[in-house]
């Protein structure tokens, strides 16, 4: 009984389904909370206050566009991200994002003010490529209507 948990967490068993959806679970959920709670929702606060300040319009849409589609990025995407709705759209806004984040807005700055811009890209682009998993609501309607 032992044997096969001890070859599981050594890495000796094969992956089976269920731990590869409860990985896409864990990182999908994990890294939308946080980019909602860390970033998105101080975003959502400056559009809806009237406060753009000095905030960067890198596709040249104005201000007031451009914190518009951050926030849906960064709010609406991200609670998709972690309910597991339209997971491979709204993983490929997130990683255009941030995208835009690391290699235009903090271009210049040290590395330490880009490295969560690139965090949050790898985990956009490894969700993208993994998908929502069975523990998610795109499981949940694509195998209602099956």
């Amino acid at each position: 009984m032992f044997k096969p948990f001890l070859k599981f967490i050594l890495g000796a068993s094969p992956l089976h389904s269920w731990s590869i959806d409860l990985a896409a679970l864990i990182l999908r959920a994990s890294f939308g909370a946080l980019m909602l709670l860390n970033h998105g929702l101080s975003k959502w606060n400056r559009l809806f206050s009237q406060e753009f300040g000095n905030f960067p319009d890198p596709l040249g849409v104005g201000i007031h566009n451009s914190l518009a589609m951050t926030v849906f990025a960064e709010v609406i995407a991200a609670l998709f991200l972690v309910v597991g709705l339209f997971t491979r759209f709204s993983a490929a806004l997130m990683a255009f994002t941030m995208l835009i984040a690391a290699f235009y807005v903090h271009w210049e700055d040290p590395f330490k003010e880009k490295e969560h811009a690139l965090l949050f890209l790898l985990a956009s682009v490894c969700t993208y490529l993994i998908g929502a998993g069975k523990y998610s609501l795109d499981y949940y309607f694509e195998n209602k209507r099956a």
